[in-house]
């Protein structure tokens, strides 16, 4: 914190330089290593391929922090100020004094006469953080041997008036370059600064120990084989040998991947760069043109710390370069081939990926061809033998949502290996990608989606191409038929007579698989046409193509007492069908979504007044119901459970009784009323099972579901048959009535009220 205080101090001291302090603190950590280096000066032959780069993480955190602290300080403050004013004064390198042009930077103002006192403050204060960040030149200078400094300024037009002010500086395994730019009226001023290793001289890193390696120049055909590159051998066999003898050049070599040629002299050339490059002089986007003429695309990327990493067609760059006596040589992973024309026609020319080709549209192919950048990830023509017949004729025939399999495997921008995970992927189709890696064995692994990236960075000047073993089509696009395949596959047949038009919506509900042919009937009553629902957890109801008017979803209303222990593990609530429920999440394709119930859907065409008209074993409640001011709710939507008696469950005497009383008839049609729809589930106890629950019937009283030796009773009347259901709810049979005293009960206005434990307790 104190040196903090100090710096900021001597910058508010004016025409005072600040000046290098903090190296001094290493000045003893480096002395220990040029004494350790001074034993060996020199890099033999034997010593080149085992230089590495080696990197010291305190003192990487320590310096770039520092770094990066000023740059951002720099560039906030100086688009604040470019909002204030006009700044009162510039830089210019002609005002450098001599004795330190070239090897140190400074900064000279030259103060400007001004008509408004007000702007006065507001230079002082843009000058203040602009040397702030322009201490990254001084304070953290590198320190060590043979370390040269080298400066340039270049002026370009602005395209505003806006002033800015940005430094950045970027950390390579030898040497650091700090650029520094400048926007004031109309002209941006780019000074770069770079320091590096004299002329004959190397390092394993500048950072720690300066540039103590004198280097010995070898033939270039010596370093080749030293790197176990044949290189050179290709080259004498294509007769171009004296192209790698040529002065001044770069060459790009990868070992392990150099018997992947057709042409061998093609393939020499387009690894010769003229001119000596060294990696800290590229900068991203740089197109380095090759002695055959192709290209080669630099990239770099920069982590928290301002190191560097370079990439050549998104291959790797080795940060370790090794010198010959004519240039430079730089070793890259992977197989190195120059740039495609277009993405179009690098997917054109490659055999593996004919399939996919021929699927792009006229605008696909034209986007392609354009100046545009994009990013694709093609199957190859392996990947589409695996599909199904089905699935390959949607693709190939553009048919529903299958029309947009081509786009589904595009995405926009151009991104590199190592660029995938840093950006979020969505394709011109719509769907979102995504990238993971991991490691298997010694190799790298890359999935995008499902698929396994076989093939990586195939580069052309308007994008890049991944080669993947299957699809990235997006389940959603794939049509109901090939979700049902895997599903249900006889209710896939079924369906097809009754699904006509592709394009229309579906929710299909599954049932379990049975190995049995399915009819057209039952396919439609498992079906509906026209939407794609997903939630069946609210009360509504849906009609099938069989014309089944079937509740769905669930609302039960809290019992008096409600005890339930099971010792079966629980299910989530993902709504019913009916009495059916679902029971595995809902899967969304092409136009359609699939519910997975857990039985069949009965035909459901009835209502309550025309399946009582039907059960003519159940006449006398019909009767009753209809003598009774219910008669209405027998045929509108409002849900019911109706426990029904039976013709025989009554007494001569008791019946006679009911028909001729309006009050008593009441009172005994709500008895056997709930109204809400209760499945075999809600009233049946499972085995396992504890459960104590009531339901409150219309007259306010609690009917209790019990089970006994597999038979299920409500109030002592046995159920006699399953569920029955009906398209205003559902209906069961009792062999009996329900023994309470109907004359003394009244029906109220609150059927929720507490009931007598003595009631529902056994």
């Amino acid at each position: 914190m104190t040196l903090l205080k100090i710096l900021f101090l001597s910058l508010l001291v004016p025409d005072v330089l600040a000046k290098c302090t903090i190296c001094s603190v290493f000045a003893d950590y480096y002395e220990d290593i040029e004494a350790q280096e001074r034993s060996n000066p020199k890099d033999s032959s034997e010593s080149l391929k085992a230089r590495v780069r080696s990197y010291d993480a305190t003192e990487a955190a320590l310096l770039g922090s520092l770094g990066r602290f000023t740059d951002l300080t720099s560039t906030l403050f100086g688009s604040l100020m470019g909002l204030v004013g006009d700044r009162v004064s510039r830089v210019s390198s002609s005002d450098i004094p001599d004795q330190l042009n070239g090897r140190v930077r400074t900064t000279v103002l030259t103060p400007k006469k001004i008509s408004d006192p007000k702007h006065v403050v507001t230079d002082q204060l843009f000058n203040i953080f602009d040397t702030i960040g322009s201490g990254i030149m001084q304070v953290s200078r590198l320190e060590g041997p043979h370390i040269c400094i080298r400066e340039s300024t270049k002026k370009s037009p602005a395209d505003g008036e806006m002033m800015k002010s940005e430094k950045i500086c970027q950390r390579f395994r030898n040497a650091r370059k700090c650029i520094d730019s400048k926007t004031e009226s109309k002209m941006t001023i780019e000074t770069t600064r770079v320091e590096e290793c004299c002329e004959g001289y190397d390092t394993r890193d500048i950072f720690r120990y300066g540039c103590p390696l004198e280097l010995e120049s070898l033939p270039m055909e010596e370093v080749l084989t030293q790197l176990n590159s044949s290189l050179w051998s290709l080259a004498k066999k294509a007769k171009v040998s004296d192209k790698l003898k040529s002065d001044d050049i770069t060459v790009i070599i990868s070992p392990d991947n150099e018997d992947k040629y057709e042409d061998p002299k093609s393939y020499v050339l387009n690894r010769i760069v003229p001119r000596k490059y060294r990696s800290y002089e590229w900068v991203n986007g740089d197109v380095l043109r090759t002695a055959a003429g192709g290209e080669l695309l630099v990239s770099q990327t920069e982590d928290a710390f301002g190191s560097i990493k370079t990439y050549v067609n998104c291959l790797p760059l080795d940060p370790v370069s090794y010198s010959s006596d004519n240039g430079i040589v730089y070793l890259v992973t992977g197989d190195l081939q120059p740039v495609a024309e277009t993405v179009l026609s690098a997917l054109t020319n490659d055999a593996r990926l004919t399939t996919f080709t021929s699927l792009l549209s006229d605008d696909l192919r034209e986007k392609l061809s354009s100046n545009e950048s994009f990013t694709v990830f093609a199957p190859s023509d392996k990947a589409f033998s695996s599909l199904s017949g089905s699935l390959l004729k949607d693709i190939k025939g553009g048919i529903g949502c299958a029309a947009d399999f081509a786009r589904s495997h595009i995405i926009d921008g151009s991104f590199c290996s190592h660029q995938l995970y840093d950006h979020p992927l969505k394709s011109l189709a719509g769907s979102e990608l995504e990238a993971r890696t991991h490691t298997k064995g010694n190799e790298r692994v890359i999935h995008v989606g499902r698929a396994r990236v076989m093939v990586s960075n195939i580069l052309a000047k308007n994008g890049v191409i991944f080669i993947i073993d299957d699809v990235v089509f997006n389940d959603e696009l794939l049509s109901w038929r090939e979700h049902l395949e895997a599903h249900n596959s006889n209710l896939r047949e079924a369906l097809e007579d009754v699904v006509t038009n592709p394009n229309e919506k579906l929710t299909i509900f599954v049932p379990p698989t049975e190995n049995s042919t399915i009819s057209t009937e039952f396919a439609k009553n498992h079906i509906v046409i026209g939407e794609s629902r997903e939630d069946f957890k609210r009360p509504s109801t849906v009609t099938t193509q069989a014309n089944s008017t079937i509740f769905t979803g669930y609302s039960r209303k809290t019992s008096p007492i409600w005890v339930r222990i099971s010792m079966q593990p629980g299910q989530r609530q993902r709504g019913q069908v009916g009495c059916s429920r679902i029971i595995e999440d809902s899967v969304k394709g092409c136009n359609a979504v699939l519910q997975f119930i857990e039985k069949p859907l009965p035909l459901v065409t009835d209502n309550f007044d025309t399946f009582l008209a039907k059960r003519s074993d159940l006449s006398k409640f019909y009767r009753l119901w209809q003598q009774s001011s219910l008669n209405g709710s027998m045929t509108d939507e409002k849900l019911l459970t109706a426990f029904i008696p039976s013709d025989d469950a009554f007494s001569n005497n008791e019946f006679k009784k009911l028909v001729g009383n309006r009050k008593l008839t009441d009172i005994f049609v709500r008895r056997y009323l709930v109204d809400e729809p209760l499945c075999e589930f809600d009233i049946r106890r499972s085995p396992g099972e504890i459960r104590i629950q009531t339901y409150a019937n219309l007259n306010g009283e609690a009917l209790r579901p019990t089970t006994t030796d597999g038979d299920t009773y409500i109030d002592g009347a046995r159920v006699e048959d399953s569920e029955i259901m009906l398209s205003n709810g559902v209906a069961y049979v009792l062999d009996a009535t329900i023994a309470k005293n109907y004359i003394s009960t009244q029906p109220g206005n609150d059927r929720r009220r507490p009931t007598n434990a003595l009631n529902i307790i056994p």
